[in-house]
């Protein structure tokens, strides 16, 4: 996500709002998303990308269910154009 995170930051830096409003709506959904699983998602995304090895975690928390996996894939998929590493690892 930190290349969606960047694109906007760059639009705001540049005044241009509509630009902005097109990459926070564009991020949205894997926000509120990432608002709910927190860590889990986040290890995840980086799993799939293969920066990390595995998404386990330390602490307790929400975990992805096999219908939270299916959401995750599609959101990725909706954002593959923008993401570098795209994703190059599905679900569990």
């Amino acid at each position: 996500m930190t290349e969606l995170h960047a694109a906007l930051f760059a639009a705001h830096r540049a005044g241009d709002r509509a630009r902005v409003r097109y990459w926070f709506n564009r991020m949205l959904p894997l926000l509120n998303m990432q608002a709910v699983f927190r860590m889990a998602l986040t290890k995840e995304v980086l799993r799939r990308r293969g920066i990390i090895e595995h998404a386990d975690k330390r602490a307790a928390g929400p975990a992805l269910d096999a219908a939270d996996h299916a959401e995750l894939s599609e959101l990725l998929a909706e954002l593959a154009d923008v993401l570098h590493p795209a994703v190059v690892r599905g679900a569990r």
